[in-house]
């Protein structure tokens, strides 16, 4: 599902239903004999700040055993690995226990990474699996010598000495010129670049939503600025023709809103030329979100900017589906403060000066100034989530009366619907 089709449905009243809800719906009659298994969906970010995969962490809540190998492969089923199509890794963690338990055959595909968290047995080898058409990737500690390199090596940034990290670095780079290299645990956006600038291809880490330093210019272009503008105009009921005024500043804008407003959902049978008619044939809550998303592609083409989006996206769509069901008020504002999250990341600006941009509802703003107020905590509890923080997360939302199985739902549904931006922007730079 396209991100434009997802934001036409909403426009028209009429919400999509991801897979994976309706995989879930029609299942819902059999209760689970386990507790769900989640699986976290941790970025891997490349040369150019884009998604470049994801490195896959299935946990069991606390308390539980390791899963087996039939009840991991059961959640990597109902994850679809094929959503991201063969132009981004996966990296799945499988223990050769696992491996022995199920068969993990029917995910091999040209993305799918399979690995090898233990010690395995002599025919669970690199060797082995490659010779079965498995693609393997290895921790670094791990990496055996043999003849058959792994296609990916995770390597523990964090830990390691970075002297000696650089050394073997530039060994394996000569020895194995394909192999591809993971930098687990990168912190921030000067240590993903030192990790490129040292050969690898992939960091992964909490960087992904935090400032960059190194960004210039002010990321506040036109286009933006009359997005904001826009923002608070219809926060304060403006009029649709002052609005209109306002986007006429932007041609891209102007077309967009045509655009969506000449779709046939709205049955008007001919192009809209006007934009107040298009302002009211969206309505003002849809065109509010619309523009909060354009906030992320207006005025620029960086991929840390789509990188941005489809967190922002991750985290507003899971956020508004834990709202308490008939409360549209309150998953309006949950998706606000998902959605607006990262933008003090996105324009290299104070969050303080762009929310006094925006006329938020009081309870959004003050849980995007200081993590304050009733909604702090949903943020919270996003963050942990996407951090792969399971045990945290699970606590967090029983404060908030949402159990286990809920909140593992609701994050998988949000990042296939996130995630769906990614499979429509084809192949990364």
């Amino acid at each position: 599902m396209s991100l434009l089709n997802w934001f036409l449905g909403l426009l028209s009243g009429k919400r999509p239903t991801p897979p994976a809800a309706q995989r879930a719906a029609a299942t819902s009659t059999t209760a689970p004999a386990e507790p769900p298994l989640f699986v976290g969906w941790q970025e891997m970010i490349d040369r150019q700040g884009r998604i470049g995969g994801y490195l896959l962490k299935p946990q069991s809540p606390a308390g539980q055993p390791a899963p087996s190998g039939r009840r991991l492969l059961a959640a990597l089923e109902r994850e679809r690995l094929d959503r991201l199509g063969a132009s981004r890794p996966l990296i799945v963690p499988v223990s050769a226990e696992q491996w022995r338990d199920a068969d993990f055959r029917q995910l091999a595909s040209p993305a799918v990474h399979f690995l090898l968290t233990t010690q395995s047995p002599p025919d669970i080898t690199v060797a082995a699996l490659h010779s079965a058409g498995h693609r393997v990737a290895l921790p670094a500690a791990a990496f055996p010598d043999e003849a058959a390199a792994p296609a990916m090596l995770v390597v523990d940034f964090q830990h390691a000495a970075l002297a000696d990290l650089e050394t073997r670095i530039r060994a394996l780079r000569e020895r194995h010129p394909a192999l591809r290299l993971v930098a687990d645990g990168v912190a921030s956006w000067s240590e993903h670049r030192l990790c490129l600038a040292m050969g690898f291809s992939f960091s992964i880490g909490p960087f992904t939503t935090t400032p960059d330093d190194a960004e210039t210019g002010d990321p506040l272009s036109g286009s933006r600025l009359v997005a904001l503008e826009m923002l608070k105009q219809l926060r304060a009921d403006a009029p649709a023709a002052a609005i209109a005024e306002t986007a006429k500043r932007d041609p891209a804008i102007v077309v967009k809103l045509l655009r969506m407003s000449s779709s046939p959902l709205y049955g008007v049978g001919r192009p809209v030329t006007r934009l107040d008619e298009a302002i009211a044939l969206l309505g003002r809550d849809a065109m509010y979100r619309w523009l909060a998303v354009a906030l992320f592609k207006l005025g620029s083409e960086s991929g840390r900017d789509q990188t941005l989006l489809v967190v922002a996206l991750a985290r507003a769509v899971f956020l508004e589906s834990l709202a308490p069901p008939g409360d549209a008020a309150k998953r309006d504002e949950l998706f606000l403060l998902g959605l607006l999250s990262v933008l003090d990341s996105l324009l290299a600006q104070p969050m303080a000066r762009i929310v006094g941009q925006m006329a938020l509802p009081p309870e959004v703003a003050a849980a995007l100034l200081g993590n304050d107020g009733p909604l702090a905590r949903y943020l919270l509890l996003a963050v942990a989530m996407e951090r792969c923080r399971l045990d945290q997360a699970v606590i967090a939302a029983s404060v908030i009366g949402i159990d286990s199985g809920r909140l593992i739902a609701c994050y998988s549904r949000a990042m296939e619907l996130a995630t769906a931006e990614l499979a429509d922007s084809g192949t990364p730079g």
